[in-house]
C-alpha cells in the first residue's frame, strides 16, 4: 500500500489525537484490501470516515498559516496600488 504524503500527515494526526492505534489500523486495510469487497484505491477514503473532527495535521496547518499570511499581504498590497 502507498501513501500520500496528505494521507499520511491524516493518518498521523489521527494516531496524535487518540482516534486511531496504527498498528490496528494498518491491519485493518491489510485485511480490508485483501478482499475485493471491502477493498479501497486511496487510504484516504478509510480515512475520511473517521477523520472528520480530528486536528489538522500539522504540516498542513502550517502551510495553510503561511498561504492565508502570504494572501493577507498580496490583498494589502493590490489595496494599496488601487486605493
Amino acid at each position: 500500500m502507498i501513501l500520500s504524503i496528505d494521507e499520511w500527515e491524516t493518518m498521523m494526526s489521527g494516531v496524535a489525537c487518540g482516534a486511531i492505534e496504527l498498528v490496528s489500523f494498518l491491519r485493518k486495510v491489510a485485511a480490508d484490501n485483501a478482499d475485493p469487497s471491502t477493498s479501497v484505491m486511496l487510504v484516504e477514503q478509510m480515512l475520511s470516515r473517521q477523520a472528520e473532527n480530528w486536528p489538522l495535521p500539522p504540516l498542513i496547518a502550517s502551510a495553510q498559516t503561511q498561504t492565508e499570511a502570504m494572501l493577507m499581504e498580496m490583498l494589502e498590497a493590490a489595496e494599496k496600488a488601487t486605493g
